[in-house]
């Protein structure tokens, strides 16, 4: 089995493998993972990495028949990043603002009821005092 790479104009072999021994290329020592029935794992993938692989599988009578697939690789953005922390600033300062406006109403609540309850009371008791 053999697995190569290709990409526009660039063509790269991935690796080898024959029965028990894999022989992987240099470029992709430490990223790519050979299992014992010929499949490979790639890891670490960059946006590079995006392309055809092909993977040819030779018989010992020399036919030999081609398999391919494509990988995409995207990328994380940091405008998403960035747009989640904007956002989780933007919901702080909106219950920042929600809980200063509870806190003024209940103020201007307390205020009201004591003035109420002031009004209530006469402001000047004249009790007129009765001989025994």
């Amino acid at each position: 089995m053999h697995w190569s790479f290709m990409s526009g104009s660039v063509s790269r072999s991935i690796g080898m493998w024959r029965g028990n021994s894999t022989n992987i290329t240099a470029d992709y020592r430490g990223r790519v993972q050979p299992f014992a029935n010929g499949s490979m794992a790639l890891s670490k993938l960059r946006l590079q990495d995006a392309g055809f692989y092909v993977l040819t599988v030779t018989e010992e009578q020399g036919s030999s028949r081609d398999l391919g697939f494509v990988l995409k690789v995207t990328e994380v953005l940091y405008e998403d990043l960035q747009y989640l922390s904007v956002s989780a600033l933007a919901l702080a300062c909106v219950a920042a603002l929600l809980m200063f406006t509870v806190w003024l109403l209940e103020k201007l609540y307390r205020r009201i009821r004591a003035w109420k309850r002031q009004k209530r009371m006469p402001e000047t008791d004249v009790t007129e005092l009765q001989p025994l």
